[in-house]
């Protein structure tokens, strides 16, 4: 039997202030309650407005931008006997190529674990560093993955109201 698991995302001015998991049962009223909290709109207003073509931007303002809930089957509830935390490092999309992205939308790099952020982006694991060197990934993708490995991160957040990396080259598109 499947369940239903959902991250709500807080964000605040482009950065990751807390990342909350839910799980059967009420995960979705407690997720969307949780958002509401955050940002002071109810999830099924912001659904409306996000299907009617506005962006998470103009929705939220720029201080909340990027908070959503993201949802995912999984096989079972996970577990709270044990719990892991990782760290996830925010960059903005204008550090990839316009071909890049492309590459990205069509899940064509090879040997990279990613996940598309609906309209704004991606969630990009951080292979080891020992991994990387077997592995050859656009040059874009590779300044990003070293960028992660030097904030020891395990997860990298592509999204496109992210805050521009002085360190990364940037790309116009």
């Amino acid at each position: 039997m499947k369940t239903q698991l959902i991250l709500s995302v807080r964000m605040f001015k482009y950065d990751i202030q807390e990342v909350k998991t839910y799980f059967e049962p009420n995960a979705y009223e407690n997720a969307a309650a949780d958002f509401e909290d955050w940002t002071k709109i109810p999830y099924s207003e912001y659904l409306k407005r996000i299907q009617a073509g506005e962006y998470n931007l103009e929705i939220l303002g720029k201080d909340l931008a990027g908070s959503t809930l993201y949802f995912a089957p999984c096989a079972s509830a996970p577990s709270l006997n044990h719990i892991e935390n990782e760290t996830m490092v925010t960059i903005s999309t204008a550090h990839i190529t316009e071909e890049v992205n492309s590459i990205l939308l069509d899940d064509e790099i090879q040997g990279l674990i990613q996940y598309k952020k609906g309209d704004y982006g991606y969630f990009i694991y951080v292979p080891t560093e020992e991994k990387d060197e077997t592995l050859e990934f656009p040059e874009c993708i590779q300044s990003i993955l070293n960028y992660a490995h030097q904030h020891d991160a395990t997860w990298i957040m592509l999204d496109r109201d992210a805050a521009i990396t002085p360190e990364l080259q940037t790309y116009e598109w």
